[in-house]
């Protein structure tokens, strides 16, 4: 049930009447394209994605300073060559560093950064990555993975 508020006003001694929902309203229908982030092909085009997630998959797939268009955007992974036992402590870092500007904003939370498999035989590792996008109304957690080859 919507309520009224009295704002005060410059021009009139009465003020002016807002009425404020008192819930959220329906989602945008503006929605990102479904792009997959291997292969970075557009997956559907009559399907959408949520603009939010996909600033996500960006920031995890670009690599950072690549192009004059992502010198503040986008994961830098790869100047990490050896595979460490610190490893998972150095991606988490990264991740951070790549979701800042959305942790910042409040679009997102990042839940974890956890590591799947860490193979030293083959130098590849794999990391799971949560977070709950803030701006939906499910508030459900979206989870990615990461693969990361020495």
């Amino acid at each position: 049930m919507p309520w009224s508020i009295i704002l005060p006003s410059t021009m009139a001694p009465c003020g002016l009447s807002v009425t404020i929902p008192s819930r959220l309203g329906p989602p945008s229908p503006c929605l990102a394209d479904q792009i997959d982030p291997n292969t970075h092909d557009v997956l559907d085009v009559l399907v959408g994605m949520d603009p939010i997630d996909s600033q996500v998959m960006t920031a995890l797939t670009v690599q950072r300073g690549s192009g004059a268009a992502v010198r503040e955007d986008g994961i830098r992974l790869w100047d990490l060559k050896k595979m460490l036992p610190s490893l998972l402590v150095e991606v988490r870092g990264r991740v951070n560093e790549a979701l800042q500007r959305l942790i910042e904003h409040g679009d997102i939370r990042l839940v974890s950064v956890s590591e799947d498999v860490y193979d030293e035989a083959n130098q590849s590792a794999q990391y799971s990555i949560s977070w709950i996008n803030q701006r939906a109304l499910d508030g459900s957690i979206r989870t990615a993975n990461m693969v990361k080859t020495a």
